[in-house]
């Protein structure tokens, strides 16, 4: 594959693109000709949102904000977990393949992206690519085209295009982290219904309609309501007044005024209280999580300590980081003894950015933590990379010069 992106010279006529503010579009322009994006197949990006950062070197706060409003434009679509981002629309076909080895080399890095919907949804926009290239020039697809693709993309029993669907959410900044098991405190539906983690690209989410207003018992009849909820319901409903609160004190409650159980918020029926059910606790994942919390913010304060001192403008994590990474590479080694060798990678690091000569940052930022990388740091000392153990040695001493010396030191105590 070239090492160069093409666009087309009518690029900037491309209404989706002229429709974005400035910085959603340079990161669009930046994902898609960046080095690290070439290395997969023309549109497809994989990698976490601080390898974009570092691709565009841009802040990673800033790529947030812009990769929303592509979402919300739907001219991309990030799987967050397996950290895989298409571009959903291209405003050419640039990228044809000049032949079926062409294709082939794209299939060979499509397939060490993680699989997933959207991975594989992006063969859609590779053959569209293709077709329209051909209605273009009006040139129909070669016969090495035609087998390299049925070779690959357009085998059923390698890899199947899923269905369209509906994308998921529009924002990673305020995504809802509630599921159906456990609904979030702090979305704002949290009576979910079905479905999948907001966030993830697996299936549509299925919310339940929230009113406009009214109560609680609003949102479904009486015989879809679930069992313990029409129970508490109905003993509210039952419930009288307080016989004091009644006029004519000392009479009878009268049976048909009812007090509801209020509300002191909205002043309605109250549903029955939240239960939240545990999640079983993985011990491995506790302590993936355990280290992370240690070493990835002491590896991002690290490297701002590091980029100041040597007068760099290298981009590399940051304390709200999601550490991809260093995550996976957890998912890879023993967790034995995984925080003592972490640290020891991050102390050999960081001696080496401050005593190579320049002074670098290109083995201290988020790559540090890819599995060659970590291991080739655990073979080595702080010794090796500041200088210490290299420093020349101290010069020798002549054995004839010492036994002379002995000799002058006996014959001076000989007495005379």
């Amino acid at each position: 594959m070239s090492v160069y992106t093409k666009l087309g010279v009518k690029f900037w006529e491309w209404s989706d693109i002229n429709a974005l503010p400035a910085g959603p579009r340079l990161l669009w322009i930046g994902l898609y000709t960046s080095g690290q994006g070439r290395q997969s197949v023309p549109g497809l990006f994989y990698g976490s949102i601080t390898a974009m950062a570092d691709a565009v070197h841009l802040p990673v706060d800033e790529v947030l904000r812009y990769l929303d409003t592509l979402l919300e434009h739907d001219l991309v679509e990030y799987d967050r977990e397996r950290r895989v981002l298409r571009f959903t629309k291209l405003p050419d076909a640039g990228e044809a393949p000049t032949n079926g080895n062409t294709i082939r080399g794209w299939w060979r890095k499509f397939q060490i992206v993680p699989q997933c919907l959207v991975r594989d949804a992006h063969i859609v926009t590779l053959r569209w690519i293709m077709d329209e290239w051909s209605r273009e020039n009006g040139k129909p697809l070669s016969a090495d085209h035609s087998k390299a693709w049925a070779e690959t993309f357009g085998n059923a029993s390698l890899v199947t295009i899923p269905p369209p669907r509906k994308r998921g959410v529009r924002r990673l900044l305020d995504n809802d982290t509630g599921t159906n098991v456990q609904p979030s405190l702090f979305g704002s539906n949290p009576f979910l219904a079905q479905g999948t983690l907001p966030g993830t690209t697996a299936e549509p989410e299925t919310y339940s309609s929230s009113p406009a207003s009214g109560s609680l018992n609003d949102l479904a009849t009486p015989e879809t309501l679930s069992k313990p909820f029409r129970k508490e319901r109905d003993q509210d409903q039952d419930r009288v007044k307080d016989p004091d609160q009644v006029s004519g004190s000392g009479s009878s409650p009268d049976p048909e005024v009812v007090t509801p159980r209020a509300n002191p918020v909205c002043g309605t029926v109250s549903p029955p209280p939240l239960r939240l059910v545990p999640l079983p606790v993985d011990e491995r994942d506790r302590r993936r999580a355990e280290i992370i919390r240690a070493i990835g913010p002491k590896h991002a304060m690290a490297f701002q300590r590091v980029k100041k001192a040597i007068g760099s403008t290298a981009f590399g994590p940051s304390v709200v980081d999601d550490f991809a990474e260093l995550r996976q590479l957890l998912h890879e080694i023993p967790l034995d003894d995984a925080m003592e060798r972490c640290e020891h990678a991050l102390v050999v690091r960081e001696a080496e950015a401050l005593n190579s000569r320049p002074p670098s940052m290109q083995y201290f930022g988020s790559g540090m933590w890819r599995r060659r990388n970590f291991e080739n740091a655990l073979t080595r000392e702080v010794a090796d990379v500041d200088g210490s153990r290299s420093a020349p040695a101290a010069r020798g001493v002549d054995a004839f010069e010492v036994s002379a010396q002995v000799f002058r030191e006996l014959a001076a105590k000989e007495p005379t």
